[in-house]
């Protein structure tokens, strides 16, 4: 899943947000640049996109400061049903700064709780499950 911020001058915000969950027979895939967030599911039959507010980015956007970027890479998954498939694999990516962060991979529905709040607020916007 991908989720964009409006271009700031400064680094502390985020370009690009990416949520990314699958496995075999499902995917889904959240991404927001700029004020437009993109949604793709093997449930829908078509890939979706809609604006979202100033307000909505802004949100996100302090949701992100609230995270150690240099440690999501290293976050440990509550648990690990997607090693025997029994749940998707999922993880997130922030592009900030003009680099790029990705999380450790996690099950789908049970983030590591520093990203939790985050990745429940891409999903409620992207309106899935």
């Amino acid at each position: 899943m991908t989720i964009s911020c409006q271009d700031k001058t400064a680094d502390h915000y985020f370009s690009e947000l990416t949520y990314e969950a699958s496995t075999r027979g499902y995917m889904l895939r959240i991404s927001v640049e700029k004020d437009l967030i993109s949604v793709e599911s093997s449930t829908e039959e078509e890939p979706r996109s809609f604006q979202v507010s100033k307000e909505i980015s802004e949100e996100l956007n302090s949701m992100v400061s609230a995270i150690d970027l240099n440690k999501i890479d290293n976050l440990e998954p509550p648990s690990k049903a997607s090693e025997s498939d029994s749940a998707p694999m999922a993880y997130l990516s922030v592009t900030q700064g003009g680099k790029t962060y990705q999380s450790s991979y996690f099950d789908h529905g049970n983030p590591p709780g520093e990203i939790k709040l985050l990745i429940s607020a891409l999903i409620k916007l992207a309106n899935v499950d």
